[in-house]
This record gives C-alpha cells, structure tokens and sequence, in this order.
C-alpha cells in the first residue's frame, strides 16, 4: 500500500486594508499494487568520464521491478591517487521501470579499476555490485616493462 498527498493552495491579492487570504484545501490519496512486490535493480555501462584524470564516475541503473527502489551508492577506486573508498548517500530512487544514470564527483589520476555496490529495498538490505577495469591498467604496467626493458638495454650497451 502507498499514501499520497495532493494539496491545493489559493492566495488572494492583498486587500486595501492589508488583509490576504489563503484557501488550501487536501486530499489523501491511497493506492494498492496487487499481487507481490517484485525487487530487482541492475547496474550496467559503468565508466569513467576520462581515463587520464577522471572527474566523474558514471553507473547506469535499471529497475525491472515493480516498486520503486531507495538507493546508497558504495565505490573502491584505485589510480594514481591510491585507493578511494566513498559512499553516496542522497535521497535517490529509481522508479520502477524506470533507467537513470548517475554521475558522483571522482577526481581520480588515471584511474585503473573500480568496484561499485548498490544497496537497495526498504532497508537498503539488497545489493548489487559489479567491477570496472579501465584501459589504464593495462597501460600503466606496458609502460612500467617497456622502461625496465629500455633500462637493461641502455645499461648493456655501457
């Protein structure tokens, strides 16, 4: 069962006697699903917004059930910074149905991996998680082979 509440408000242009008027007038709105709640929240096309410097972390979530879902965020980032641990926790819910995208503040140097987990349902007690592994991991240790490798050649020819 769900509550809902629609209010309407009227105010009157002050009189020459400095007097307004405000009408309100309410009604509550109730509404039942039928049959069970069915939960399920899905991450997709997680990713960074720039490989070299990302500013932003972005995760797309589906919700192909039929109540909405409350949502907390959990993310372990490791770049050049270090590892990152962070939770976003505002005042998000996917609506059943319904896709968003989200996008947190990162601000990571060359960011290399990152692992996401949503908690979700009445409790945030359901969680979902899924890992991202960028192309700067790969990257990141070619270079560090292709110096050693440079550094053993210069050092043979001395």
């Amino acid at each position: 069962d769900h509550a809902a509440g629609i209010v309407v408000e009227e105010t009157l242009p002050q009189n020459p006697e400095g007097v307004s008027i405000v009408s309100r007038i309410g009604v509550r709105v109730y509404l039942s699903v039928s049959g069970q709640e069915h939960e399920n929240l899905n991450i997709s096309n997680i990713g960074f917004d720039n490989m070299l410097s990302a500013k932003k972390i972005n995760i797309t979530l589906s919700n192909d059930g039929n109540v909405s879902e409350k949502i907390k965020t959990d993310y372990m980032v490791l770049s050049l910074n270090g590892f990152k641990n962070f939770s976003v926790n505002k005042d998000r819910v996917v609506f059943a149905g319904k896709k968003i995208l989200l996008s947190d503040e990162l601000n990571a140097a060359l960011p290399m991996f990152a692992r996401v987990v949503v908690s979700y349902g009445k409790d945030l007690n359901k969680s979902q998680s899924s890992v991202i592994v960028s192309q700067t991991a790969f990257i990141l240790p070619l270079i560090t082979i292709v110096g050693i490798f440079l550094f053993f050649i210069k050092k043979k020819k001395n």
